[in-house]
């Protein structure tokens, strides 16, 4: 991809900042991510009040999920990543 526009990304959840990632290094123009929040990582993120931590929410992936992707965010999170077995189900 060879676009020489500015691309703007909605959202500094998990995807947004992927799809940032991505594609900063995939194109020559800019990419500009706007997040309403002061914090970035979505639902997969945690927050400080008062000294105490809060973790929002775990952001799952499905095995369908591209293996780029999945590269990427291990490449970003490290020995950070928690990988769980799953269990439950949905009906």
């Amino acid at each position: 991809m060879d676009l020489k526009s500015k691309i703007v990304i909605f959202g500094g959840g998990v995807t947004g900042l992927t799809l940032g990632a991505l594609l900063s290094e995939s194109i020559s123009g800019s990419v500009i991510l706007l997040e309403k929040k002061d914090y970035l990582g979505g639902l997969a993120s945690t927050i400080e009040k008062d000294a105490l931590r809060f973790d929002l929410g775990s952001h799952r992936l499905h095995r369908e999920t591209d293996k780029k992707i999945i590269r990427r965010i291990e490449d970003v999170t490290g020995d950070e990543l928690l990988v769980r077995k799953r269990n439950g189900k949905m009906f």
